[in-house]
């Protein structure tokens, strides 16, 4: 295992975002075939990019989940407005009362998705204005 140009690193991390790979210094220094600690001790400017990259890639992939969630909440929610909007024409209070109940149960959630997609969109902004395009 032999010690690696700052330029090989660049592009194996250029090539682990392009290609949405796990980003970590253990993974870029064994596809160098290279250990961490060369990395680390030769570049440590660069182990901090790696890092930054890891954690900006960290958050994009809770940002893309919490946006199938929200997604799929608000397929959920549609669903059941359309079910209200349906029963109410032909069911009891009762019945109606308890869907109004679930429906106000499943905005909840939809409202807590939706403020937390907001939430880890706007701390990606501040991640890609602090540290600029990796």
């Amino acid at each position: 295992m032999g010690k690696v140009s700052e330029e090989k690193i660049e592009q194996a991390l250029a090539l682990f975002i392009s290609e949405d790979r796990k980003i970590n210094a253990n993974a870029i220094a064994r596809y160098l075939g290279c250990q961490r600690s060369n990395i680390a001790n030769n570049y440590p400017k660069l182990l901090a990019k790696i890092d930054t990259a890891r954690q900006v890639q960290k958050k994009q992939w809770d940002n893309r989940d919490l946006s199938y969630k929200n997604k799929k909440l608000t397929e959920q929610n549609k669903k059941q407005q359309k079910a209200i909007s349906q029963l109410s024409k032909s069911a009891k209070g009762d019945d109606v009362s308890a869907l109004l109940s679930h429906i106000n149960a499943l905005y909840s959630m939809y409202d807590d998705m939706r403020v937390r997609y907001e939430n880890a969109s706007e701390l990606l902004l501040e991640y890609k204005e602090k540290y600029g395009k990796l």
